[in-house]
């Protein structure tokens, strides 16, 4: 298994914050409100593209972001 590294980037005027410590979608949110900040919301596929182009594909779907069900 290969891990990634915490990551700061921005794209289209917005930062970004990559943690990559493993922890529930709640704990990732806490941490993320705690630091001022909220999880990813995606909108778009430019925004997506431009995330994926600083993380590894094979990580976007066990990243948390903002949906929850």
């Amino acid at each position: 298994v290969e891990f990634l590294n915490d990551a700061n980037f921005t794209c289209f005027g917005r930062n970004y914050e990559f943690i990559a410590t493993a922890k529930t979608w709640d704990k990732a949110q806490l941490d993320a409100q705690s630091k001022g900040g909220f999880l990813a919301d995606i909108t778009d596929s430019k925004e997506r593209d431009c995330i994926s182009s600083f993380l590894s594909l094979s990580y976007l779907p066990k990243l948390w972001i903002g949906g929850k069900r």
